[in-house]
């Protein structure tokens, strides 16, 4: 999937259902946004090892700018505080995460 954030189109990718059944009802939960580390690197080094984590959470894989599937731009254009725009934009923009706790798997960077 993408988002457009300032003019810069996002690749983000959702794994593992946002509901779980439990008794007769459905429980939401919790999302975990996986985070890839410094330039040139992409979500998919987290895919093999962190996918089995999507039976307990949904996993939201996201490229930030200038990488991955995500829009190609000028790195001056991606200091760490416009990044962690991004990353805002997407978890508030998406109604399905607004309401609910938040989970983050980063590397470091």
């Amino acid at each position: 999937m993408f988002a457009t954030v300032k003019g810069v189109r996002l690749f983000f990718d959702v794994e593992g259902l946002g509901l779980a059944p439990s008794g007769l009802g459905m429980v939401a939960k919790e999302p975990c946004f996986v985070l890839h580390g410094g330039p040139g690197m992409d979500h998919s080094d987290f895919k093999p090892r962190l996918s089995p984590l999507a039976e307990t959470m949904q996993l939201v894989d996201v490229d930030h700018r200038g990488t991955g599937r995500s829009e190609r731009v000028p790195g001056e254009t991606c200091p760490i505080d416009q990044m962690a725009d991004d990353l805002a934009w997407i978890i508030h923009g998406g109604p399905r995460w607004a309401e609910r706790r938040c989970q983050r798997a980063s590397p470091g960077w």
